[in-house]
């Protein structure tokens, strides 16, 4: 049986804006997110990354990426 999401949307969970202890949360697009440089997997099996491909398309983004400002955009950090 797969996973249900709550139904109600990040919205319903996480206020847009300045949050809880200064943390900005909005919509960004892919585009300007980097990887991290320091993440030790640099590679990651087709058959994982079709597996996520899935589960998104099914119940959605069920955490939000984490992510901070640079020069260049925004680097991964979490997600």
């Amino acid at each position: 049986m797969g996973r249900r999401g709550l139904g109600r949307g990040l919205s319903a969970l996480i206020a847009t804006g300045e949050g809880v202890g200064g943390l900005k949360f909005e919509e960004l697009p892919v585009s300007a997110i980097r990887p991290n440089a320091r993440q030790p997997r640099q590679t990651f099996p087709r058959s994982g990354i079709e597996e996520l491909a899935a589960s998104i398309r099914e119940v959605g983004v069920l955490q939000p990426l984490v992510v901070r400002s640079t020069t260049a955009g925004f680097e991964l950090i979490a997600g």
